[in-house]
């Protein structure tokens, strides 16, 4: 324990402290005051010594409390200043949002003015021009758009007082369109379900020809039965049997006047019962198996289309619904007020670019341009428009019809004998061999004339038996009219060469045997022909359309029979023109 002395001195000297910490923390704490603080204490410092060391050091114990309370009143200030300036820093930026949300506002709120200034109300004009109606005063389409909804709206839109009016005017004129509008949509919907039902039924109507025909097809055969076995007459044949007959009616409803004229000729002919031909006439007539055809609504060209079996001239198998048919196309036009025919499909079969060609004696049109076929007088002639010819005769239907299939029997035979001429095989046509072998059968190159472009002029060679002399002669054939004009031979300027004969250019003798041989095969011996041959089909009526045939044949057994007559030397030439004499008379 210290002594009493001492404790009554650091008494004073805590008293004097703290008296002087009480005063020196009245006054405000600044920079100044530090510093001056700080100054004190280092001059104590500086001149402490040791004989005055505890109370200096006391002095400088109140300094530095004294300093410290200093420091503690700062940061308490510090502290507080600190909080404010969060509190101060929030504030700002939560008014700063608040005015940047306020700016946005304005913004929109300008642009949607903006927008409802330049917004043109079309339909609300629309509607208001419509509700006005003509009894208004002025016309809608000139009153301005404020005029017109003051008039519809009974209203001033630009005074407040008359706003609920106006909107209750709107909200009524919305539920009434609305109402419309419902339905409107019921209506629609009803015509969707309408349409589908119509497209439905209509599709089933569509399918019934497809599935008439059908059944058709399966009864043809019950059809026909009953047909032909009922009195003649009472019922129709079997091509009026059908749906396609119905539908070829019903197109015909399109075509043009004499186009129609032409087919309803050509339908009732072809509905007409089979008749049995006349007892001079034995070839069986193709009528029976003739169908007609219109061109769909949308083809090019509206035509009637007459389709005719081609016939089987050498009796060959064919597989039933194989039979050729040559179709001849009949087009009117207007632009030229004609009827113009071709034919197609049998170009392999029939020279068919000729077939139609002088059908009738002196028919025989030029052609027009932008036109398909050629105009013949018999076509217009049925088509009702009566383009006839200077000469034109009495023709029906029936003479065309039955032209037309004598005409198509010819064209094929005729096609079938140069095809196989040219081949330079010769048919036979009695039953024995021809008594010469063809070396060459060739058309002769001729300049286009108008009037001869039917005709043709070949070149035949050949070669007796047993002999290498070679006879050439020549042939007119009318390929249009063949053959009721017969085949023009030319055998009087004929001449014969053999292999080692270079002077082949030489005009040839003139031969009366020749003569008389060409005389008989053009005009003479025409009859004598016909009765002396047979046609490879065995048909007497279809025989005269292989006269060139038998034309030819004849020729090569004359000449065969001269040349042996000459080889055998009986013959001799006499006088200027070289005229033969038959030594054996």
């Amino acid at each position: 324990m210290s002594p009493p002395k001492k404790r009554t001195k650091l008494a004073a000297a805590a008293a004097d402290a703290a008296a002087a910490a009480e005063s020196s923390f009245s006054g405000d704490v600044n920079l100044d005051s530090i510093k001056g603080l700080f100054s004190v204490i280092i001059s104590k410092l500086k001149t402490m010594n040791s004989g005055s060391a505890k109370e200096d050091g006391t002095n400088l114990m109140l300094s530095f409390m004294k300093l410290k309370v200093w420091q503690n009143e700062l940061l308490e200030k510090l502290d507080v200043s600190q909080t404010e300036l969060t509190q101060a820093v929030t504030r700002k930026e939560r008014q700063e949002r608040a005015l940047a949300a306020l700016v946005y506002e304005k913004d929109q709120l300008d642009r949607e003015l903006v927008q409802c200034r330049e917004f043109e109300l079309k339909y609300l004009k629309q509607l208001a021009g419509e509700e006005v109606g003509p009894d208004g005063v002025g016309d809608p389409e000139t009153l301005d758009q404020e005029a017109l909804f003051v008039k519809y709206l009974n209203a001033n839109v630009h005074d407040p007082k008359d706003k609920q009016n106006i909107i209750a005017t709107l909200h009524q004129e919305i539920t009434a369109r609305g109402t419309l509008e419902r339905d409107l949509k019921i209506n629609e919907s009803q015509l969707e379900r309408i349409k589908k039902d119509l497209a439905i039924n209509t599709s089933f109507l569509k399918s019934l020809p497809g599935n008439l025909s059908v059944i058709e097809k399966a009864t043809m055969p019950l059809q026909k039965f009953m047909a032909h076995k009922t009195p003649q007459g009472t019922l129709p044949v079997a091509r009026m049997i059908g749906t396609d007959r119905r539908h070829r009616l019903d197109l015909a409803r399109s075509l043009s006047g004499p186009l129609y004229t032409l087919f309803a000729q050509l339908q009732h002919y072809l509905d007409r019962p089979a008749k049995l031909e006349s007892a001079g006439n034995s070839a069986p007539s193709c009528t029976e198996a003739m169908s007609l055809s219109i061109s769909p609504e949308d083809s090019t060209h509206s035509e009637v289309i007459l389709h005719i079996p081609i016939p089987n001239i050498l009796n060959t198998s064919t597989a039933p619904g194989q039979t050729k048919k040559v179709s001849i196309h009949f087009r009117y036009y207007e632009k030229h007020d004609i009827i113009t025919a071709f034919a197609s499909g049998a170009k392999t079969a029939l020279n068919q670019e000729i077939l139609l060609d002088e059908l009738f004696p002196n028919d025989y049109p030029d052609s027009i341009a932008d036109t398909d076929g050629k105009p013949y007088y018999w076509c217009n002639y049925l088509g009702g428009l009566h383009v006839t010819h200077k000469e034109q005769e009495n023709k029906s239907l029936g003479v065309v019809l039955r032209a037309l299939e004598r005409r198509i029997r010819a064209n094929e035979t005729l096609k079938h004998i140069l095809h196989q001429l040219e081949r330079c095989y010769l048919p036979q046509t009695s039953g024995k061999e021809t008594p010469c072998r063809l070396v060459k059968f060739e058309a002769i190159e001729e300049g286009e004339n108008s009037k001869k472009m039917s005709e043709k002029t070949y070149t035949v060679a050949f070669v007796p038996s047993k002999s290498d002399s070679q006879f050439i002669v020549s042939v007119c054939i009318h390929m249009a009219r063949y053959p009721s004009v017969p085949p023009r031979w030319f055998l009087s300027g004929s001449h014969s060469s053999t292999a080692n004969d270079c002077n082949v250019s030489d005009s040839p003798l003139y031969d009366t045997h020749l003569a008389s041989l060409e005389r008989h095969v053009n005009a003479d011996g025409l009859d004598e022909l016909l009765q002396n041959n047979l046609s490879p089909i065995g048909n007497d009526e279809a025989n005269y359309e292989w006269i060139l045939l038998y034309q030819l044949r004849c020729i090569c057994e004359r000449i065969a029979t001269i040349y042996n007559v000459s080889q055998a030397g009986n013959r001799q030439f006499k006088g200027r023109d070289h005229a033969p004499i038959d030594t054996q008379k």
